[in-house]
């Protein structure tokens, strides 16, 4: 591609050739969102490419690389159950790479403006996805290792992991997941309690964000309606279609 070719129609080049690169591991180029995308099941696996507002033809062409799991199937279970939950999309979790890597939000940045650095440039960050991307998705899409994982300890609001927890039936998981938060986050304690407590009087969280309150809310909320109504639902019963 020449070195004056447009910051998106570089993009592009990249995402093909990454989709190419792995196809093996299933995945498909989606263009229009900048976007690599699995499926697994109600699983959808999300490698998105974050350009930086200020690039420009002929010169950086810096790119960030966003990890994110969603489920098809918790829409539907959050929009059965909106009185439990703080949003109503198949969002679970999600963040930059670089924390995938154990690192900081900036590790796997690329600037492609350099046409004869593209090449290592896109096959040095191929590997960072193999090697951390790949694991990532694994431990963020399954209840058992989740509570662990670097999925959960950098994505935005915990409390969505704990409402992804409650639509395949894992709310068993959920005290541990809260209280590795709490452990980890000096200053969530009160916050997490008052979410709590906001739950057990029948209130619900504000507009404005408040990670920690609104994990103790979610968390609340799912485990008391498991507490009162054991078999509110069959396990499947809102992932037997993509």
């Amino acid at each position: 591609m020449p070195g004056d070719a447009a910051p998106r129609d570089v993009l592009l080049a990249a995402g093909a050739w990454a989709a190419e690169q792995l196809r093996d591991e299933g995945f498909d180029w989606r263009p229009r969102q900048l976007m690599l995308r699995r499926t697994a099941g109600t699983l959808r696996q999300d490698i998105l490419l974050e350009p930086s507002a200020r690039n420009e033809r002929s010169g950086s062409i810096r790119v960030l690389t966003v990890l994110a799991l969603s489920d098809s199937a918790l829409r539907r279970w959050r929009s059965a159950h909106p009185d439990r939950v703080t949003r109503l999309d198949d969002h679970v979790c999600g963040h930059y790479l670089g924390y995938a890597c154990g690192d900081t939000d900036t590790r796997g940045e690329m600037d492609l403006g350099v046409p004869h650095l593209r090449e290592k440039q896109l096959t040095d960050w191929l590997s960072l996805l193999r090697e951390h991307a790949m694991p990532w998705f694994a431990e963020a899409g399954d209840p058992d290792r989740v509570t662990g994982s670097r999925a959960a300890d950098h994505t935005s609001s915990p409390a969505w992991i704990v409402e992804w927890l409650a639509s395949v039936g894992r709310t068993d998981v959920v005290p541990e997941f809260v209280e590795r938060h709490v452990q980890r986050h000096r200053g969530w304690k009160g916050a997490v309690r008052r979410g709590a407590a906001l739950a057990a009087e029948g209130g619900c969280p504000g507009t404005v964000a408040d990670w920690p309150l609104e994990l103790g809310w979610v968390a609340a909320r799912v485990t008391a309606e498991d507490r009162r109504s054991p078999t509110n639902r069959q396990p499947d019963e809102y992932r037997d279609a993509p």
